[in-house]
């Protein structure tokens, strides 16, 4: 893995696989797929569908807000 800060925002990073990640990869990838099929067992896929969908709100909302702050106010109402 190598990691490089963003030419265009200094805060991020630029994370990319070496190509001895990229092998590994090929190799490791089905343990990802096998864990989420056991934890989404007995669960429907609406279910499932809806909670990644909110997470995904959630998560789009943080990004927005802290792209129109530079920090965490003090006083969260």
């Amino acid at each position: 893995m190598t990691r490089e800060r963003d030419k265009d925002d200094r805060r991020k990073f630029c994370i990319s696989l070496t190509e001895h990640g990229r092998a590994l990869e090929a190799e490791l990838m089905h343990y990802p797929a096998y864990i989420n099929r056991v934890a989404q067992e007995g669960i429907d896929q609406a279910d499932v569908d809806l909670c990644l969908s909110v997470l995904s709100r959630m998560s789009d909302n943080l990004a927005t807000a802290f792209e129109k702050q530079e920090r965490v106010p003090d006083v969260i109402e």
